[in-house]
């Protein structure tokens, strides 16, 4: 795959993620399963993709130490993303009911944080 091709395959793949994200923040609670679903396939397929092409270009030649930051940083917020959606899902279902407000207003922030940091790391892992 040429670097191009997963620049744009990435960048399309983290579009579909935004756009399902929105889609389902604006549709209510609780989460209508199909758009919830559908986010979760996307950024399971973006997090697959990026892994395969991070290996790829790394095995093709040496990372630089900005590099391996850079994909550090991806991973961690993809994993970040993962466990604050999960959370907020629960919240949704009424299944966290014992967590106070500041705590699920920090898990909504970081839900909101995270993916931006991950989408400027992964182009800087695949720009650098």
């Amino acid at each position: 795959m040429t670097t191009t091709l997963a620049k744009a395959v990435a960048a399309a793949l983290f579009v579909l993620i935004f756009a399902f994200g929105f889609w389902l923040s604006r549709a209510g609670k609780p989460y209508n399963a199909v758009i919830f679903n559908v986010h979760k396939l996307f950024a399971l397929g973006a997090l697959v993709f990026m892994i395969v092409v991070v290996v790829r270009g790394a095995k093709a030649a040496a990372m630089s130490q900005l590099q391996i930051a850079a994909a550090a940083v991806m991973f961690l917020m993809i994993v970040a993303l993962f466990a604050t959606g999960a959370l907020l899902s629960l919240v949704a279902d009424g299944k966290l009911q014992t967590l106070g407000q500041s705590a699920r207003a920090a898990i909504l922030l970081a839900h909101r944080i995270a993916p931006w940091v991950s989408v400027a790391a992964a182009a800087g892992t695949l720009f650098l």
